[in-house]
């Protein structure tokens, strides 16, 4: 934010501490505060407590409020799927779960990929128990939409001792929603 140049050219007076330039009385200019958002306006509908109130939403020329309503509900599912698939993959590499519960969430090729790379990894690592205790734990999610009935996700999965990426493209096929796309870091 930059302030014309004055006609003198001078620069503008700087309040000591603030970074903020005087106004033409000596107070500092009025600043807006941030709106704070709360962690039970982020859960889906669904899941919020009864006693919390979410913020009114300004309306967009998106459509009517009902369609709002569906994208929203579409958006919470897909990111509950995306967050399970995500965590059920990092858990088959590592051994902790069979992969073959992800065999309805992905699409065919996707899970011959996992299948062989889980199979590499049982094949390198020693068994010595130190696999079973990962403590996988997703720490954040990306989820945009990019078409109708397609969304692209990433992931950011935490193990004990490492910290990994993961890219998902979720597609309705069929009417349900399959992992057509599943990039593993």
């Amino acid at each position: 934010m930059t302030e014309p140049a004055r006609p003198d050219g001078q620069l503008p007076d700087i309040v000591p501490g603030s970074g903020l330039p005087r106004t033409g009385d000596g107070t500092l200019p009025a600043v807006r505060p941030l709106p704070v958002r709360k962690f039970a306006d982020l859960l889906p509908p669904a899941a919020r407590p009864a006693t919390h109130r979410a913020p009114a939403a300004e309306p967009t020329p998106a459509g009517p409020p009902a369609d709002q309503a569906e994208r929203r509900e579409e958006h919470a599912h897909v990111h509950t799927i995306v967050r399970m698939v995500g965590l059920a993959a990092f858990e088959s590499i590592s051994g902790v779960r069979p992969v073959h519960q992800l065999a309805r969430w992905l699409e065919a090729g996707q899970y011959e990929k996992l299948r062989c790379r889980v199979a590499l990894v049982a094949a390198t690592q020693p068994d010595d128990g130190s696999r079973l205790h990962r403590n996988t734990a997703i720490r954040r999610t990306r989820l945009c939409p990019v078409g109708a009935g397609a969304y692209e996700a990433s992931l950011v999965v935490a193990e004990n001792d490492r910290v990994r990426a993961a890219a998902l493209r979720v597609e309705r096929r069929h009417g349900h929603w399959t992992v057509v796309e599943l990039q593993i870091g």
